[in-house]
Parts: C-alpha cells; sequence; structure tokens
C-alpha cells in the first residue's frame, strides 16, 4: 500500500467506493470514534479486493510507446555513473555542496544520450541537448517554497516538452524513491516510473498514486492536467494556454514561468551534438529569419534531410530546404494585411495566437517569470515594415499612451515604434547622463538620428570590426546578445526597454564593447550605453547594475546575480536614458520629414497627412504637425550621431 496509515488508507477506501458527503462524515466520524475497529475494517475491505480480483479476468497488458522504455535505459545507465552516496544525500545538502556534486556526476552535462542510440520519449533523437535554462527550470520546480503545480510556457518549437524529458531522466537520478508519472500530449496512456521499473497504464491505474502521494511527480504535456495532490509540472504552448480549460487550471494557485528562445550558440551546441547532417551555414541562414526556435531551425531541415537524403553540395537543394522550413512562418506573414490585425498580433488574439507566435517571441525575465514579446528576429520586422505604409504606424501610439497598461504587448509595440523611427530617422531625442553615485552632476545632452540611416545586421559582436563607417544603424539578426537592440557607430550602445529596471549582462556588454570602432580606435573612448525608454519612464530611470549568471539558481530562483567587481573594460562605459515621446506627433512629424528627405512631392505629403488623420484618434494635433512641417528640413542634415 502507498500509505501506512490505516485511517488514512480507510478514508481513501471510503473515497474510492462513491459514498456521498453526508455518508463519509458519518463513517469517518464513527471510525475515529472507535480507532479498534479501523484495523478490522481495512482488513474487511482487502479481502473483498482479493476476491474481486480473483474473479476479475486478466487485463491485457498495455505496452505503450516503447520510447519510453528507450529512457528508462539511459536512467538506468546514467546512475552508474553517480557517486554511490549521491542519490542518498543529495536532498539534504547545501546548495554549494549540491552544485559541487553535481558537476562530478554525467546528469549535469550538457549532452544526455542513449548508450545504444536508441531514441529517446518526445524528442525521438538518441540525444538530449541540456540548455542552461533546462538545469535553472530544475531546481525551481524543486524549490520548497512554491505551491505543488507548474505552468511552463514560452513560444511555441523552444523545447517545452523536451525539458520534461530532461526533468523525468533528473529526478529519477537525483531523487530517493521517486515516482514520475508522464502524460505525453498525442495519446492518452500514461507512464509510471518507479524504482527501476516503467508501468504503463490509463489514468485510473495511477489515480491512487496521483490523489494520494505528494510525493510523486507527475509531469503533463501540452493538456489540462486533474487537479491531483502529487507534484505537478505541466508544459504549454501559448495556444494551449488560451483554450478555455487551460484557462480554468490557472484559476488556481499555480506557478508560471517561461522558458526563452535560444541563442545561435546553443543552438550551434545542439546542431553538432544532435542534428549534425544539418549545414551550419544553413542553421545562421534559418535563424536569422525566424530567430532561436530548433523546431524551424534544426529540427524541421533535419527531418527534410533524413527523408529526402538530400544532396548539401546543391544550392538549389538548399534552398528548397530553407523554403520548406519557412513555410509556416511566411503564412504568418501573409495574415498580416494592417496595423488593426498587427495589433492583434502583440494581444496575442486567441484568434491569431498560433500564427502570431512564429513571428513574436515570448521572453522571460531573469527570473524566468515576467514575459515580455520581441520580434523574432530583424528580418521577420523589416518585412512587416515593407507590407505597412510608414504612417499607418502612427496609430501605435494610441495604443501605448497607458503607462498604466499591465499587457505584455506595451513592450513589443514600444519596441517596434522606436526601431520604425530609427529606420526613418530625422529625429532629435532628448537624454540624461546617470550617475552612478546620488551626487553625481545631472547633464542633458541632445540625440541626433541621421535621416535614412543605412542599416546593417550582424550574428555575434567580432562583426562589428567590419563596420567602420560613423553613422550606421547595426541590428542584431535575433535577440542572441541582450546587451544590444541596436548600434549607432562608431559609439552608441541602444537599449529599448519600458521598464525601470534593466540590469545589464556585463559579460555580454564586454563583448560588444571591445568590438565597437571608437574602442578598436582607442580602448580609452568613451562608449554611451542608452537606454530608450517612454517619456512616463525617463524621469525617474536610474543607474543600472551589471549582472553575471548564478552557477545555480538558488532560493531567490533569480538567475543572475550584481557583478562584485565592474570589470576595467566598462570603465569609459557612460550610461545614459533617452526620453522617447510617446505622442502622435512625433510619428508624423518623422513620416513627413522622410517623405520630404526623399526628395518626394508634396502631394505625397498631403497622402500620409490624410492616412494619419484616418488612424489617429485626435486629428487635431496631425494638423498641427503638417502645418508647422518645414518643407526643407532634412535636405542639408547634419549627420552626427550624438550631440551632448
Amino acid at each position: 500500500m502507498f500509505d501506512s496509515n490505516p485511517l488514512s488508507r480507510l478514508e481513501g477506501e471510503i473515497n474510492r467506493l462513491g459514498f456521498v458527503s453526508g455518508e463519509k462524515i458519518s463513517l469517518l466520524t464513527h471510525f475515529t470514534e472507535n480507532v479498534e475497529k479501523v484495523a478490522a475494517a481495512v482488513s474487511f475491505l482487502d479481502d473483498i479486493d482479493a476476491d474481486e480480483n480473483k474473479r476479475r479476468p486478466a487485463k491485457k497488458k498495455k505496452l505503450g510507446n516503447p520510447l519510453f522504455t528507450n529512457t528508462l535505459e539511459v536512467i538506468l545507465n546514467l546512475r552508474k555513473a553517480l557517486p554511490d552516496n549521491l542519490r542518498d544525500d543529495i536532498e539534504t545538502m547545501s546548495e554549494e555542496q549540491e552544485i559541487e556534486q553535481e558537476e562530478l556526476t554525467s546528469i549535469n552535462t550538457n549532452i544526455i544520450q542513449h548508450p545504444d542510440r536508441k531514441p529517446l520519449a518526445v524528442i525521438k533523437e538518441h540525444v538530449l541537448y541540456v540548455r542552461k535554462s533546462y538545469k535553472d527550470l530544475y531546481h525551481i520546480v524543486n524549490n520548497e517554497k512554491y505551491d505543488p503545480r507548474f505552468l511552463i510556457s514560452g513560444t511555441s518549437g523552444v523545447g517545452k516538452s523536451c525539458f520534461l524529458i530532461y526533468l523525468l531522466i533528473r529526478l529519477l537520478c537525483n531523487k530517493t524513491d521517486a515516482t514520475v508519472i508522464f502524460r505525453p500530449v498525442e495519446e492518452n496512456l500514461l507512464y509510471c516510473f518507479r524504482d527501476s521499473d516503467l508501468f504503463v497504464g490509463d489514468f485510473e491505474e495511477f489515480s491512487e498514486e496521483l490523489y494520494y502521494n505528494s510525493k510523486a511527480w507527475y509531469l503533463v504535456d501540452g493538456k489540462v492536467p486533474e487537479d491531483v495532490i502529487a507534484r505537478t509540472v505541466v508544459s504549454a504552448s501559448s495556444e494551449d494556454i488560451k483554450d478555455k480549460s487551460f484557462r480554468e487550471f490557472v484559476k488556481n494557485p499555480v506557478d508560471e514561468f517561461c522558458m526563452p528562445p535560444w541563442s545561435i550558440e546553443e543552438l550551434e551546441a545542439c546542431r553538432l551534438s544532435v542534428f549534425p547532417r544539418v549545414p551550419q551555414g544553413l542553421m545562421l541562414d534559418l535563424s536569422d529569419e525566424v530567430g532561436g526556435v530548433p523546431r524551424y531551425v534544426l529540427q524541421i531541415p533535419a527531418f527534410i534531410i533524413r527523408k529526402e537524403n538530400s544532396n548539401l553540395e546543391d544550392q538549389d537543394t538548399i534552398d528548397r530546404i530553407k523554403k520548406r522550413s519557412l513555410k509556416r512562418v511566411k503564412e504568418a506573414l501573409w495574415e498580416i494585411s494592417g496595423i488593426r490585425k498587427l495589433i492583434r498580433f502583440f494581444s496575442e488574439n486567441s484568434k491569431y495566437i498560433e500564427l502570431s507566435s512564429r513571428l513574436i517571441h515570448r521572453w522571460p525575465d531573469t527570473f524566468y517569470q515576467e514575459q515580455s514579446l520581441s520580434w523574432a528576429s530583424g528580418r521577420i520586422f523589416d518585412k512587416v515594415q515593407k507590407k505597412l505604409e510608414d504612417s499607418r504606424w502612427c496609430n501605435i501610439f494610441l495604443k501605448m499612451k497607458d503607462p498604466d497598461d499591465p499587457s505584455r504587448y506595451r513592450g513589443i509595440m514600444f519596441e517596434s515604434q522606436v526601431l520604425h523611427l530609427f529606420k526613418l530617422g530625422g529625429q532629435t531625442l532628448e537624454l540624461r547622463r546617470l550617475g552612478e553615485n546620488e551626487n553625481d552632476p545631472v547633464i542633458y545632452g541632445k540625440l541626433i538620428i541621421p535621416t535614412k540611416p543605412t542599416t546593417k545586421y550582424i550574428r555575434y559582436a567580432s562583426q562589428l570590426i567590419g563596420y567602420n563607417q560613423e553613422g550606421i544603424i547595426i541590428k542584431p539578426t535575433i535577440r542572441n546578445f541582450s546587451a544590444v537592440d541596436l548600434i549607432l557607430t562608431p559609439d552608441c550602445i541602444f537599449q529599448i526597454t519600458v521598464s525601470p529596471k534593466h540590469p545589464v549582462k556585463q559579460s555580454e556588454l564586454i563583448n560588444i564593447v571591445q568590438n565597437m570602432q571608437a574602442y578598436r580606435k582607442d580602448p580609452n573612448a568613451k562608449i554611451l550605453l542608452c537606454f530608450i525608454v517612454p517619456d512616463d519612464v525617463y524621469d525617474t530611470f536610474r543607474y543600472q547594475s551589471y549582472v553575471t549568471p548564478k552557477k545555480k539558481i538558488g532560493i531567490d530562483n533569480e538567475a543572475f546575480q550584481a557583478v562584485k567587481h565592474k570589470s576595467p573594460i566598462l570603465s569609459n562605459v557612460e550610461q545614459w536614458v533617452v526620453k522617447f515621446k510617446m505622442t502622435p506627433e512625433v510619428a508624423v512629424t518623422s513620416v513627413l520629414n522622410n517623405a520630404i528627405a526623399m526628395g518626394l512631392e508634396a502631394e505625397y505629403a498631403k497622402k500620409v497627412s490624410m492616412i494619419c488623420q484616418e488612424e489617429l484618434a485626435d486629428i487635431k494635433i496631425v494638423k498641427e504637425s503638417t502645418a508647422n512641417f518645414d518643407t526643407t528640413q532634412g535636405k542639408n542634415r547634419d549627420f552626427s550621431t550624438i550631440a551632448i
């Protein structure tokens, strides 16, 4: 039996036999007042079960998916590599001792694979690449301070289901007497791992374990879980969470965490270990287009290559694989026909959620919790801009002007507007230096963005070396290094945020600074790290801390910690905050400036103004902006990058 307490056993039997509420109370009251009768009653019920089992015809054993048997074989193989005392003591170790022990074991590796190259459950490959976020989330769901119900969400295709397999393996390697029950998305069978055995059955067959054993784990992939006492971890896409049944699930206490998209370094490590037939160039080209989603960047091209035995020396073949891998992303782009539909994408409207997840990615904070939305790649944003007239972007301000709006899409709309106006240029913005100490003097300046600047893309910080001309806008192809959203050569680094707190990852910033044009010419040159924020955040925005990753998430569940010593390379980096006015006239003026700078006729400017009037509720602002517009502006603009 799962519970040695006779009264608890009796209570479980009373529940199982289906007594109504009043009958349950009467029975439990009777036996509580007559404790000596409990043992006899339990014995009687056991005899009934035994007789029923004798009369009951033998059930056909459920075979289930053999890939789960392969997964058990991996677990048993990994256990052999663990120190004899690890599984017994790990639950009582201090944080530092556990880190030290894990570094000595194979379960802390970045690669888990079947010894005989058999495919594993869910991932259907014989190798599992282990991301840092998997390790962090493992420690989070083991944190006893949380309620025993967890929801792991994130962009579709980033490996949430794979995390459940990693969690399954880690639990059975590290936990003493662990019972883990896994529910796959594509079938109704459950897989129960206990000790060194695997049992397959339906929910009813494991209901006693799930309802009465708080030490058990219930891992559910893409489905709404039952309300059980077992520690429950659910992986779900944004599309799943919009489902009505999932909304009911999250009404009760549940700890929600978000898995981030992949970096280029993670994609490359996974390619080498899991998908070696996918050419590196193809992987990089796909990541430039769709961002850090291994489903599109690795899994789909690997499937095509394997199925067709493709000739990877033929460029036409590579182009065909690329086109097929991008099919679903292009379908999503096709759906964007105007700003209003774009805003529905931002707001994760249930009708568009499946499409929007292909273009817009969800990023967590350093706690893996609060999610922000960002474009999957710079290339996707460029394609969206091309589909929409410049003037249509005016309307986006009306959706951003409420600073108390709690929606996650305020950030991506602000980012989109900033990127769009940097593309157009012709703007002068106010900025303020951020003092590291409270007594530092306040200094104001002006940031001048060139009209219609040249824009280039980089995958890695080292590629900055190739750009020596001043006044060039440089953007990462994807959000591969979080210390930068834009670079304006030779010496300006920009981060776009709507949050008053935006800590900077020191190692990533160092890598960027060392490759900046100004630093390469003179290591003592001043580099400006500028935070572009809405005007309602500007006045209270303060100096931002530099952080570094923790070896392991601790009790505070923070993945980063403040650096003990700031790197000397950052000694000449100044932090500034840039005010970006949340008013429609900024967009209107920028569009009109751009029209004149390009030498277009006045009739075009009038057309732009009329379209803006259609999009804006406050027509008066548009008329005033147009009336005050200087038609000579932009023709002889000074291409200074910053004036302080």
